[in-house]
């Protein structure tokens, strides 16, 4: 007999039956015995049996130790390879760590070089702080002061709503330790303006601004929306130089032209 002509799995469970039930194992003893089959017989179909049990337990652990063997190649090269990944994103974050330190090293040298040039720049205005004043007079500053109004007025600012507030910079964190300065503020719903008038505005007066707004927001946590600075004459220079800063900047010259400045000498 061979395998061909077995089916295998049929007579394992015809044999595992006939372990279980001693009395069917007589009949069939009987049956066979009528057909004329011998114990020879029997045997060797019993021994064919265990011989293909045996091969297919050997096949079995063949394919077993070749699956293992496959797995554990690839085990080996997927960590291999991820090492090779590890190292590689570990180059790359370096290198780009190395030039994003360079860069903020870079920013903050000019950052601070910036700051220096501001701060000179202040040291210097805070000399000539009072100069409108002492050059044109008070009357010239309230009739300017007065125009000014008028043309906060015709873009819709409601100025008997404008206050008049004192800013202290104790800590000198942006102007010199106990500096102050007077600033108009005007709220416009949830916007905070501040508002700087000048009959002549030059370019000390564009940069105080400016660092006014910088005071307020560092020393009260308070964000300006804008800083409008308005003006009866400016240069264009320095108008270009406050729409550079963020300052809006509204003349009012126009409005009445007997308050017109003399020009600058």
């Amino acid at each position: 007999m061979t395998e061909d002509t077995v089916d295998v799995k049929l007579v394992e469970h015809f044999i595992d039956i006939l372990e279980r039930e001693p009395e069917l194992r007589v009949r069939l003893l009987k049956i066979l015995i009528q057909e004329t089959v011998t114990r020879a017989e029997f045997r060797e179909l019993a021994d064919e049996i265990r011989k293909m049990r045996a091969e297919d337990a050997e096949r079995f652990e063949e394919m077993r130790a070749e699956s293992n063997r496959r797995f554990e190649e690839m085990q080996a090269r997927s960590d291999e390879r991820f090492e090779e990944m590890r190292e590689e994103s570990n180059r790359r974050f370096e290198e780009m760590q190395a030039r994003s330190d360079e860069r903020f090293e870079e920013m903050r040298e000019e950052s601070n070089r910036r700051f220096e040039e501001m701060h000179e720049a202040v040291v210097a205005m805070q000399a000539e702080i009072g100069d409108v004043s002492s050059r044109y007079g008070k009357r010239a500053e309230d009739a300017a002061r007065k125009l000014l109004a008028r043309v906060l007025e015709a873009e819709g600012v409601r100025t008997a709503q404008i206050k008049h507030i004192q800013l202290r910079d104790d800590d000198g964190r942006v102007f010199p330790p106990g500096y102050t300065t007077d600033i108009d503020i005007y709220y416009e719903g949830k916007e905070t303006w501040v508002i700087e008038y000048k009959a002549r505005a030059r370019h000390e007066d564009i940069v105080h601004l400016y660092f006014v707004g910088q005071l307020l927001r560092e020393e009260y946590h308070r964000i300006p929306d804008r800083l409008l600075l308005v003006v009866l004459r400016i240069s264009d220079e320095d108008a270009a130089l406050a729409e550079k800063m963020g300052i809006e900047v509204l003349k009012g010259v126009s409005a009445n032209p007997f308050l017109e400045l003399p020009p600058d000498k």
